[in-house]
């Protein structure tokens, strides 16, 4: 097996009330303060995939091809109202703005992973009868953001 294979815990997911641009580097280099660590997050998911488009033609031939691609980050974390990524969450969810992400293999300073602007679909809390109260979130990219897939 490969040394350079990771556990998933060293995985992070951050956010930013502010929107990555064209250029994402200017946000990530010079607004670090501005990036907030999701660690209350527990297990995280990215859902990539691209829609499968079929049709037939006049001969009878069922053809397939790759439609457009969707991807979103899905998590649920415990529920701490003065955690500051839980407030930029919260805050985006309920104003209906987008927020920027950045789901890293590792630290967002030297790590790569996806850098997307999203916005919350869904921000469902629980509240246990036993144990901490949580929350689900579900993102989709914002149709007018930028997103890349590596560290800029």
């Amino acid at each position: 097996m490969p040394d350079t294979q990771q556990a998933g815990y060293d995985s992070k997911l951050y956010v930013n009330a502010t929107l990555l641009t064209a250029d994402p580097e200017v946000v990530i280099t010079d607004a670090h303060a501005g990036w907030k660590e999701v660690s209350l997050a527990k297990d995280i998911s990215e859902p990539d995939e691209r829609n499968k488009i079929e049709w037939e033609n006049r001969k009878g031939w069922q053809i397939g091809g790759v439609g457009s691609r969707r991807y979103a980050v899905e998590f649920e974390a415990t529920y701490d109202s003065d955690d500051p990524a839980i407030v930029i969450l919260e805050a985006a969810y309920i104003a209906g703005t987008a927020i920027a992400v950045a789901m890293m293999d590792e630290a967002i300073t030297t790590g790569n992973g996806m850098w997307a602007n999203v916005k919350i679909v869904s921000f469902s809390k629980s509240n246990p009868m036993a144990g901490d109260r949580s929350v689900s979130v579900t993102t989709v990219l914002d149709g007018k953001g930028h997103y890349t897939q590596t560290n800029p």
